[in-house]
């Protein structure tokens, strides 16, 4: 079939999900003779028609696999801010080597913003897990246009000009810690991010209107603090997102590159976890139209990190503490001394932490 591939055939399948969308269903069925003309055999072209009609996921292309490579940079990139300074060598070998305080082969899975449960496996596959899991942390803080800006500025902690991407970039190195990663120690990681978000909002006001003390009272703090996680939305596991729509859905200029994070889908953020981007179709209502920006996100995340199987919870699904607890304490790891790679490293962990030299434990490898 290879044969009759040419470049009008691409054009007219790349980013079109005929097994879920009826209206990219409809198109490729008026188009098939178009894509593939030089086949003669009709029953050959049925049989191809009816396969591509069946695919459920974005048909990609090369032109559209770099698009979205420029889509998942940004989270890459705070991703990599969490590492040493001296790492050298993929973003996954670097993680690998500093998921060193996963305790009895259980890893936490973050089902919403506020809510983990345990899982447990052998280091390997909590280790895939993991990866993902600060990946899709990542898209929902950072892979948007509101807060892509320059290379310059692709480190969310140390950037100056952006207090909120600061208080995420904290949030997603408190995701980091609270998964087993050991993280290096610096003086601002001791630095409550709340505290600093409210410096920084209140430091954006322009100094010849507003005459600021330097030192926030202390009521008018907790009570930022109080009202910052009260307000923090939350969306139950057993919630999914839409995957199709009553009408018209994502464009085909809103499925691929960053333009698929576009605000219109801001909704989607609260459903960027792992349980729910792995969960079958047969899950979600499949009744509608066209697709949704979810399902377009879901495809992105799914070509570049395949398919997985997430481990029923060994605990019930809760809320282990508060928002506030969590970024003044578990960010601070006491207790211890570019899309660079996608593939899987299968070696085995080393027998020290490069960040501390200290052996691991055997539990650990």
């Amino acid at each position: 079939m290879f044969q009759y591939i040419d470049a009008l055939t691409v054009k007219l399948a790349e980013l079109r999900a005929p097994g879920v969308s009826k209206l990219d269903s409809e198109f490729l069925r008026k188009e098939i003779t178009t894509m593939f003309s030089g086949i003669q055999d009709s029953a050959l072209r049925t049989n191809i028609e009816n396969r591509l009609r069946s695919i459920e996921y974005l048909i990609p292309s090369l032109k559209s696999l770099f698009k979205d490579l420029r889509y998942l940079e940004p989270a890459a990139k705070a991703i990599k801010s969490l590492l040493p300074e001296s790492s050298k060598g993929t973003l996954r070998h670097n993680l690998r080597y500093l998921l060193t305080r996963m305790k009895e082969n259980s890893l936490a899975v973050q089902e919403n913003e506020m809510s983990y449960s345990m899982v447990v496996g052998c280091f390997d596959d909590l280790f895939d897990l993991a990866i993902r899991e600060l990946f899709l942390c990542a898209m929902r803080y950072f892979a948007y246009p509101a807060n892509i800006s320059t290379k310059k500025d692709m480190n969310p902690i140390k950037q100056t000009l952006n207090g909120p991407k600061r208080f995420l970039g904290y949030k997603l190195r408190d995701l980091a810690y609270r998964l087993g990663f050991e993280l290096p120690t610096a003086v601002d990681n001791y630095e409550d991010p709340v505290e600093r978000l409210l410096a920084d909002l209140l430091s954006s006001l322009p100094k010849e209107i507003f005459k600021l003390d330097s030192n926030v009272p202390l009521n008018f703090s907790r009570s930022f603090k109080e009202y910052l996680a009260n307000s923090i939305i939350t969306t139950p596991s057993s919630t999914h997102p839409p995957i199709t729509t009553v009408a018209m859905g994502e464009p085909l200029s809103r499925r691929s590159g960053r333009a698929c994070g576009d605000p219109q889908g801001d909704n989607d953020r609260s459903h960027l976890f792992l349980r729910k981007m792995h969960a079958p179709l047969s899950e979600f209502q499949l009744a509608g139209y066209d697709i949704s920006s979810f399902y377009v996100k879901r495809c992105k995340y799914l070509a570049f990190f395949g398919a997985v199987e997430v481990p029923l919870a060994v605990e019930p699904t809760r809320c282990d503490v508060q928002e506030e607890e969590i970024l003044t304490n578990e960010s601070h790891p006491e207790e211890a001394n570019d899309l660079d790679d996608m593939t899987v490293d299968s070696d085995r962990v080393p027998q020290s932490s490069p960040t501390t030299g200290t052996p691991l434990n055997q539990d650990q490898v």
